[in-house]
């Protein structure tokens, strides 16, 4: 049976991660800084995916970094959501490099997480959410 999250409470850690465009593709992470303080001011801790600062010419991040991300997010314990910068764009390129087994495994234990996204829930968590159904 899937286990449900917890509600968030203070002290909490959020993960960004960009699974889909390069955080520059947002206008970058120093003018992103305003949504960390504001869930900072709510009482959370934010951490971000080590390859949130990566870019290319197409404002991307390379699959592997960005599936790496979206991995450690989920493996990390301490992570209780899970929070998208941007999505769509490129999302569908990571499809058969994510672990399923991996994201249905958390689902199933007592660790899931919250995933906090635009439009790329469809694409990278769904097919785990069938695999529980």
């Amino acid at each position: 049976m899937i286990k449900r999250p917890t509600l968030l409470n203070k002290g909490d850690q959020i993960r960004i991660i960009s699974p889909s465009s390069s955080i520059a593709r947002v206008d970058g992470f120093n003018e992103n800084l305003r949504a960390k303080k504001r869930l900072e001011a709510l009482g959370f801790r934010v951490s971000f995916g080590r390859h949130i600062l990566e870019n290319d010419v197409f404002y991307s991040i390379s699959i592997v970094s960005r599936v790496e991300d979206l991995h450690d997010a989920f493996l990390d314990e301490q992570v209780k959501a899970v929070m998208t910068t941007v999505g769509d764009n490129n999302s569908n390129e990571l499809l058969p490099y994510i672990n399923y087994d991996l994201l249905t495994m958390i689902c199933l234990q007592n660790t899931p997480r919250f995933f906090v996204a635009i439009q790329i829930r469809r694409v990278c968590i769904m097919p785990s959410e069938q695999k529980l159904a």
